[in-house]
């Protein structure tokens, strides 16, 4: 063989073996090696736990391996929550690829998240738990077709949890404020970290803003079960009258319970960034403080600069409110048999 020949085979020979590397290494798509399976939805089953264990029963929705992804072509994505910071390790490293991939798609996805209306949730048959459930983001920045509702979807879901919307307290300057904190790196926090730079700085401006509207009233902190408590003790040491809940741990893994409600019903008014407490507090008939526009529970609070006149609560129309938001929400059973899909099909995406 001449030296010509024995270069062309050299090169073959280097090509075949990059070919069967890009495959083993998965650059080349599946589309590429196999016809793709076509389907209507997908979601992963590493993200389907025991906290959401959803179910497909309508033709064209599968739930698959995340290893199998290439090997389908779909429409459309299911997750569950969004991506957080804390989805990456501190070498960079991603702990769910899912998110990445599915935005790296351009196709639609619809996002699931825990109920919206925690108090007496998840304690039924799991086909009648009840999701969030929106396209591109759980909080109000995603699409849920659920502007001026009528009242029959929170009607179903009041009667099922026994919720009650109590009238407004009238005495709070007779009792104390009531602070309600979060898990730091939960998703729903991103943009408190871009706009205040640490948690803490963010609870202290609340506090501090507390004590100058009512300086004589006490202030009560009550930490989420995974709020470090290097977010909130400098405040303890350093704000007037200011102490931290007795029942805090009191609480169930989805709801905060009876220590929730022993804290609610000597709260005169309540201020949160944007925890599910302010839906509860506010069907409690405690004014509450919202400070993220972006949160299910803004549109039945009020705004931080109304921390000096609760009586504005009283233009708040929480009926309206509930019953836009109670078209946020969807069961199991209602996901699986495509009850939920007809609702959300709407936007054609």
């Amino acid at each position: 063989m001449d030296m010509d020949s024995q270069k062309k085979l050299a090169r073959k020979n280097k090509a075949k073996l990059e070919t069967i590397a890009r495959i083993q290494a998965a650059e080349i798509s599946g589309e590429q090696l196999v016809q793709k399976i076509k389907v209507n939805v997908i979601a992963f089953e590493e993200q389907l736990t025991k906290d959401f264990p959803i179910e497909f029963d309508k033709k064209g929705w599968v739930i698959i391996p995340f290893a199998d992804r290439n090997l389908y072509k779909t429409d459309y994505y299911f997750t569950v929550n969004i991506d957080k910071p804390s989805n990456l390790t501190e070498d960079g490293t991603v702990k769910d690829p899912v998110y990445d991939f599915v935005k790296s798609t351009g196709k639609p996805y619809m996002v699931c998240e825990l109920s919206a209306f925690r108090q007496n949730s998840y304690k039924s048959d799991v086909d009648d738990w009840y999701f969030t459930l929106g396209w591109f983001n759980f909080m109000r920045t995603g699409f849920f077709n659920n502007n001026n509702c009528n009242a029959d979807r929170w009607e179903v879901i009041s009667k099922a949890q026994n919720i009650l919307v109590k009238d407004y307290r009238t005495d709070y300057h007779e009792k104390y404020a009531l602070v309600c904190l979060q898990k730091v790196n939960d998703s729903t926090m991103a943009s408190l970290h871009t706009t205040y730079g640490k948690y803490r700085n963010w609870i202290m401006l609340v506090c501090n803003q507390i004590r100058n509207t009512y300086p004589r009233m006490p202030i009560v902190l009550r930490p989420h079960l995974r709020t470090k408590s290097a977010n909130y003790s400098h405040v303890l040491d350093n704000v007037q009258r200011c102490t931290l809940s007795k029942t805090w741990e009191n609480r169930t893994y989805f709801e905060g319970g009876a220590g929730l409600q022993k804290d609610l019903d000597g709260a005169g008014f309540v201020v949160s960034y944007n925890s599910n407490v302010l839906t509860q507090s506010t069907l409690a008939g405690v004014p509450s403080i919202c400070w993220d526009i972006g949160s299910q529970s803004a549109p039945g609070c009020l705004d931080p600069s109304q921390l000096g006149n609760l009586r504005e609560v009283y233009n708040i129309d929480r009926q309206q409110w509930l019953n836009n938001l109670a078209y946020t929400q969807w069961t199991r059973a209602e996901i699986r048999d495509g009850r939920a899909w007809q609702h959300l099909n709407t936007y054609m995406f």
